[in-house]
């Protein structure tokens, strides 16, 4: 599979999983796709799932990886693109090693910054003030403008 993170393939050799029809153990090359779906240990929490083909008697299999989740798996997998990009042997020895890129939950945005927002929108009297503030010309306005008698893009 392209793009696989590569803790998925550790787990794989740590956990010797098999398959349950021929008892024949998976490899990487058993991965035929990887998933975020809700969790079956805790229908509260998604987990990152793992379809294995038994390349012995072609069954397959689904494996719940319990302590990943959607965001892990989206860094995970930029992680491998921007290694296949750099070339493996450019990057650090502590990231190979690292499991997963651990994210935090907790906001980067500061009160200042809530606030400086916060007062910008009550300034802003129309739609389109608040569209040039952001950046965009009145000719971009103009184009994205979807009023009453006004075609699409004219």
């Amino acid at each position: 599979m392209k793009h696989m993170p590569f803790w998925i393939t550790e787990i794989l050799k740590k956990k010797e999983i098999s398959c349950y029809s021929c008892d024949n153990p998976f490899h990487v090359n058993s991965v035929v796709g990887v998933g975020v779906k809700k969790s079956i240990k805790n229908s509260k929490k998604d987990a990152v799932f793992v379809d294995l083909r038994c390349l012995n008697c072609n069954k397959t299999a689904t494996f719940e990886i319990a302590n990943h989740n959607l965001l892990d798996l989206a860094y995970d997998i930029l992680d491998e693109i921007e290694r296949e990009a750099v070339g493996e042997e450019n990057i650090p020895e502590q990231d190979k090693c690292s499991q997963h890129r651990h994210v935090s939950k907790r906001t980067k945005i500061t009160k200042k910054e809530m606030n400086e927002m916060s007062q910008f929108l009550k300034n802003v009297k129309t739609h389109e003030d608040f569209l040039t503030e952001i950046g965009m010309s009145p000719e971009e306005i103009e184009f994205y403008s979807f009023k009453k008698g006004k075609k699409h893009g004219k």
